[in-house]
């Protein structure tokens, strides 16, 4: 398990905006709605825990998973069983 910073924006995040993410916010990866979620609950001292599960990695080409759900499906699969795993042990 990796965590670390995530950005927000109010447009697609490219590809090419990676280095920007990196270091100006030290943030390798960015998500709207997550983001979004995390940002309310901290400006109204609510615990929030947001757990995200990275199934493909977009790059200037596309996506491992564009058009191949078998690929998607065994991620999620993986990333799911990880999930299950760590939610019994915390409850």
């Amino acid at each position: 398990m990796k965590t670390g910073t995530s950005a927000s924006a109010d447009q697609d995040i490219l590809p090419a905006h990676g280095t920007l993410l990196i270091n100006k916010y030290n943030a390798p990866a960015g998500h709207w709605e997550s983001n979004a979620i995390a940002h309310i609950s901290m400006k109204n001292n609510i615990k929030c825990y947001i757990i995200r599960g990275i199934t493909d990695v977009v790059n200037e080409t596309g996506s491992e998973a564009s058009g191949t759900m078998s690929i998607f499906e065994r991620e999620t699969r993986k990333i799911m069983e990880k999930l299950l795993h760590i939610l019994e042990i915390i409850i």
